[in-house]
This record gives structure tokens, sequence and C-alpha cells, in this order.
């Protein structure tokens, strides 16, 4: 029997994209699914769009206008309105490719200790035209089975699991945890709630080289509005989220010092290139200086050799780096 996979799409005045999202789940090619759209108090016809859509696995929840700080009682609401045992995120602006769930489901049945799964991402333009594929797991290509303390690890390094509408999960492995979280974050759930669930739910996890979902990119998003906030919060993401877990579950991560020091590090790497992009040298400088004083490790010592150079010329060099591979490869 097809396990049921509960959808959980938060929505804020995204009548401009709804509908393509609402029909990309239509269009699976995987039948049992339910799909929650929790309207944070849209004002533009976002809740009525999706209630014209006839099909009873298509619920509203009409919610008031929270905004961002409240962004995982959001989330919460719809993942309590439905009762799947899989759980897939959809933000209201962004659709999935018509295999998505199947290929995602199967993983989950084929291994039982799954706890969490996420692929390719594709982002698209505010007209949905095709700007580039996102891969931030393993090198390499094909799927692969990492342990979740291996992708604790893995995602205080960088975030691979993003965009979140390619990851799924148990439904036991969100309740274990108390559902969606915003630890340490007034802009965003899932960084936080992986990250507890990865460490409460001793398992494995799968990434699979496939897109798994078309992330669109446009000034109004969330992301691009807030995106050099988000990074910054990150290292307190991490202390707070760490801070709740137990013992029994900090050993099972691995956490240390030493990982804690590594974690800084990389934040004020991501902070510091974020600085260059903007164009904040002084600020890039600093932080590139406190890395080679403080980083735990020769790679990070000399990726903020780079960082100081960078600032020092006043040029993005790893940003022109990126655009000169991504001209290479013809995107």
């Amino acid at each position: 029997m097809n396990p049921l996979v509960t959808i959980v799409a938060p929505a804020y005045r995204a009548a401009r994209f709804v509908r393509q999202c609402v029909e990309s789940v239509l269009a699976q090619t995987y039948p049992s699914w339910e799909l929650v759209v929790a309207d944070d108090g849209s004002d533009d016809g976002t809740p009525e769009i999706v209630e014209s859509f006839r099909d009873p696995r298509i619920r509203v929840l009409r919610l008031p206008h929270r905004g961002l700080p409240a962004l995982a009682d959001t989330y919460n609401a719809a993942l309590a309105a439905g009762t799947g045992r899989l759980v897939a995120v959809l933000e209201a602006d962004d659709w999935w490719p018509a295999d998505k769930l199947a290929v995602q489901v199967r993983g989950f049945e084929d291994l039982p200790t799954v706890q969490l799964s996420w692929g390719a991402g594709a982002w698209v333009d505010v007209e949905g035209r095709p700007l580039e594929v996102q891969r931030l797991a393993p090198e390499g290509s094909g799927d692969r089975r990492f342990s979740t303390d291996e992708l604790f690890r893995l995602l205080l390094r960088e975030y691979v699991t993003s965009p979140s509408i390619t990851v799924m999960t148990r439904r036991s492995a969100l309740e274990r945890i108390g559902g969606f979280r915003q630890d340490g974050s007034s802009h965003y759930v899932d960084f936080p709630t992986w990250l507890a669930l990865l460490a409460r739910n001793p398992g494995a996890a799968l990434w699979h080289d496939h897109v798994l979902g078309c992330w669109r990119r446009y000034p109004q998003q969330t992301t691009t509005r807030f995106g050099p906030r988000m990074r910054r919060e990150r290292w307190r993401v991490v202390r707070e989220v760490v801070k709740r877990l137990d013992a029994d579950a900090l050993q099972s991560v691995g956490w240390s010092p030493t990982l804690a020091r590594a974690n800084w590090a990389e934040w004020a790497l991501g902070c510091g290139r974020a600085a260059l992009k903007s164009g904040r040298h002084g600020r890039a400088w600093r932080l590139h200086a406190e890395v080679l004083r403080r980083g735990p490790s020769a790679r990070h010592r000399a990726k903020a050799l780079a960082g100081l150079a960078a600032a020092g010329l006043r040029v993005d060099l790893p940003g022109a780096w990126r655009r000169v591979r991504l001209r290479l490869r013809g995107r």
C-alpha cells in the first residue's frame, strides 16, 4: 500500500505563482498525497485560487497574518492538519517535477532506517525560466546514503539541504522534535528543523542525484530580501539547537569543542563571502582576519587568506571565479 505524503505548503501573497505550485502537485505520478496550504493572511486572492481546485486532497488553512517570526507555527498548522506518514515541504511560489514524490517515497520504502531525503534543486527566474541546477551534497554522481550524524556535521559546513522543497521526512521523526522549529532564527524554519531532526533520530539520510524541486528566485522572495541576515543567523541557530539537545543526542552527532570551533569558522567565512559580494570590504577583512587567527584547520586558514586578498583588492574573487565556472559550463 502506498504511504500517504502530507505536503506542507506555507503561503503568503503568492497569487502570481500558487496555481503552478498546485498544478505541479496534481501532476505527480505518485497518487497518495494530501496538500495542506497554510495561508498566512494573504490579501491577494491566494487562498481563493487554491480553493478553486476541486480535488478533495487539497485543503486550505486560512490563518491570521503573523509573518516570518511565526513561520514555524504556520508549518506546524499544516503538519497537524495532515495524517501522512511522510511529510514534504513545498513553498507556494515554487513547484515540483512530476516524479518528485515517486522518487523519494521509493527511497523510504526500500530502506526503513531513512529519516530524511533530499536532492538537487533547479533555480528558476520569476517567469520560471531555468537558471542553474544546484547540487550541493556529495561529490561525484549518483544517489548516496549518509548516516544522520554525518549529514548533521555536513550541514554545519554547508547548507546542503537547500532548497527545502526537495526535502522529505518521516512524520514520526518530526514529531519526536515537536514539529517544525525556529531555534535561533526569525527568518526561516528548515535549517534548525533539519539539524534537530537529524540529531534526535539516528538512522540514515538519502541524497538523490535528481532534480526534486524548482526554486523560484526573485527580488521579493524571502531568501533574496533577507539572505545576508539569514547567513548571520546560522551560527546562532546551531548554538540554540545544540543547547536543547540532551547528552545522548550530542554524543550521537559527535558534538565537541573542535566541531564547535569549525562551525564558527564556517559561519565567519560565509559572512565574509557575503560581505565581499555586497561590497563591504572592511567587514570582509575583519571576518577573514579573525578566521586566520582562530581558524581550527589549515583549510579554514587558507580560505581566510584568500578572503583577505579579495578584501584588500576590493574584488569579489570567489564570486568572479564562480561566474567563470558557470560560463564554462554554458549556464
